[in-house]
């Protein structure tokens, strides 16, 4: 007897190891390693927003262990680290998670591990609330399957979208340890339940959305133990150490909370139309084919499992039913409102089929032993009946089989990449129409860039300062309510020294500027010009400016052969720049740029002038 436990043992464990080794097999897959050689890095989908984020984030880490600063990289100077930075965090520091290994490697490495880990979370949730190893077991296979095969929870992680998962797999862990903070009255599950709430803020602070529902539907199904003062001094605890843990980034997103502009995004966008329509389809709304068998059967075996757990008294599976219907209301609702559009709320069904998976294992279990309890022609019967349904699985198959690896920078990137490195000894920016481009040019070719998708979707003032395939030096303005006076004004404000032209629209506008702007080269899909030399100065309406040589890198602005008095500097003002030797910085506004840039009182005539950002 105790041998054949012992062999039933290790089968599970060898069942276990190989589904491990598959999962870990298809996420390499995905993110080969060979993008660490010339191919790297990952920058397809969301790591192209990704990538540049990790490369700020370790600048500014290695200055000092500094979350945020004043980064020259793009839209003409601009507060990094705060308002833009959203579901980033982890990137960002990778370095300091991987110390040693080099950004490039950290960053690889924090893209597998929590690729890797993610759908195994909800499995440690489990082992909070003391399940058994058998139920661990089932949770982190069901996650897998959904992770690896599922429909918006597998999109997310594939197109590189990979930290809201996490976060939202972590929200789980939360919910449980603050469900024994309620019922075990123990204060230590509370403080690592406020920590943890910090790190869900700390990695994308949007999934505390879905940490509020866990927590409302955890105190609702808890509330008699409200009535013990002990509860609320814990729930206290909980939200005090939470504020301990996000206070340091908590500080400058509200420095700079007027900054800040509303953004409503058009991806990810619901309504409630959807609510009924994405239950029975997701082929008009979402995706290439249908793929809502393993959803449908979900929300059926999570249904059971909370009507299971219920006669049996197990009040924690439906905390986690509730947290999942709960997520109903964010993912279709806050489209309804403009201001909260920019959620993309699409994302909380992420956070449903998460919260889902702890009854629906629990439901599961419950049909298994619904089904061993049948006699041998029911058996048989409802096998028949499972063969018939398995062709609305097979869409999942073939997604899995179409899927293409993320991928590096491509070959067209690194050429244009190469040819502003050649001339690297012309000052001035590049304006890039081009989003991917946009963000990889300052890794790539170390040049501040006017462009690319993390000014054009930035929720900062600041990325007035873009140009994009839908607009043009402003929140609203096309390329075509551009006058080519306008044009020439901007270029000249943003010190622009090339531009790369991806839309017919824009090349024939900087052709029709034929004294200022000359094509250089041609990288297909784009075209790249060069600008008038005679004005190229970081100095506006400097008559010195051939003398003037400006230097910038991340917290420091240099200014070599300074103009004595008043002068503007073509990059914007933020309150927490100074500058030393008793010259005055002041906010300067030009042409309708909404941020000022960085107005000089050089009054004793410094031929040297260092600004610098004060924490």
């Amino acid at each position: 007897m105790i041998l054949r436990r012992h062999l039933i043992a290790a089968r599970w464990a060898l069942i276990a190891a190989a589904v491990l080794i598959l999962h870990a097999g298809l996420v390499l897959r995905h993110f080969p390693p060979s993008s660490l050689g010339a191919a790297g890095p990952l920058c397809s989908g969301d790591l192209n927003w990704h990538f540049p984020s990790t490369v700020q984030g370790y600048t500014f880490v290695s200055e000092g262990y500094r979350i945020w600063g004043y980064s020259v990289a793009a839209m003409a100077g601009y507060p990094w680290g705060v308002w833009n930075s959203f579901g980033w965090r982890g990137f960002e520091f990778s370095s300091i998670l991987f110390p040693g290994l080099g950004m490039q490697k950290a960053y690889y490495l924090w893209v597998v591990l929590v690729s890797f880990l993610t759908p195994l979370v909800p499995a440690a949730a489990c082992r909070v609330l003391r399940w058994s190893w058998r139920d661990v077991a089932g949770v982190a296979l069901v996650g897998i399957v959904l992770y690896q095969a599922g429909d918006v929870l597998s999109d997310f992680w594939v197109f590189g979208s990979i930290v809201f998962p996490f976060a939202s797999a972590l929200v789980l862990i939360y919910v449980a340890l603050l469900w024994r903070a309620l019922n075990a009255g123990r204060f230590l599950f509370a403080c690592v339940a406020g920590v943890l709430l910090g790190i869900i803020f700390w990695l994308h602070p949007l999934c505390l959305i879905p940490a509020a529902i866990g927590s409302l539907s955890a105190v609702w199904i808890a509330r008699a133990s409200l009535r013990q003062v002990a509860s609320w001094a814990r729930l206290a605890v909980l939200l005090l150490v939470a504020a301990f843990v996000v206070a340091p980034w908590l500080g400058p997103l509200l420095r700079f909370w007027d900054a800040r502009i509303p953004r409503a995004y058009t991806g990810l966008q619901t309504g409630l139309k959807h609510l009924f329509m994405d239950f029975l389809s997701d082929r008009a709304y979402r995706q290439h084919y249908d793929r809502r068998a393993l959803f449908q059967l979900l929300v059926v075996l999570a249904g059971t499992g909370a009507w299971a757990a219920r006669r049996a008294a197990r009040r924690e599976v439906a905390v986690f039913f509730w947290a999942a219907c709960g997520s109903l209301v964010p993912a279709y609702t806050l489209g309804c409102a403009a201001l909260l559009r920019q959620t993309q709320p699409y994302r909380f069904l992420v956070s449903l089929v998460l919260f889902a998976i702890l009854p629906a294992w629990t439901g599961l279990r419950h049909v298994a032993g619904l089904f061993r309890a049948v006699d041998r022609p029911g058996r048989a019967l409802v096998w028949c009946a499972s063969l018939l349904l398995m062709p609305a699985f097979l869409p999942y198959g073939m997604d899995v089989l179409r899927r293409q690896p993320a991928f590096g920078v491509t070959a067209r990137q690194r050429a244009a990449a190469d040819w502003l490195r050649e001339r690297a000894e012309v000052p001035g920016r590049v304006l890039c129409e081009d989003g991917a481009l946009g963000n990889l040019l300052p890794y790539l070719a170390g040049r501040e860039v006017i462009g690319g998708l993390l000014s054009d979707h930035s929720p900062l003032l600041h990325s007035w300062a873009c140009v994009g395939l839908k607009r043009a030096f402003g929140f609203e303005r096309t390329k075509a309510d551009l006058s080519p006076m306008e044009l020439r004004e901007y270029l000249r404000l943003y010190n622009v020294a090339f531009a790369i032209a991806a839309s017919p629209e824009l090349k024939a506008r900087l052709r029709a500027l034929p004294d200022l702007c000359r094509v250089a080269a041609e990288i297909e899909p784009w075209t790249l010009f060069a600008i008038d030399p005679a004005t190229l100065t970081y100095v506006w309406n400097d008559a010195t400016r051939h003398a003037t040589r400006v230097n910038a890198r991340a917290n420091h602005i240099v200014v070599e052969n300074a103009p004595p008095g008043r002068f503007v500097l073509k990059y914007h003002f933020i309150r927490s720049l100074k500058a030393r030797d008793g010259v005055a910085l002041y906010p300067h506004w030009l042409l309708d740029d909404p941020v000022p840039f960085v107005g000089v009182v050089n009054t004793g005539g410094l031929s040297r002038v260092e600004i610098y950002n004060e924490y």
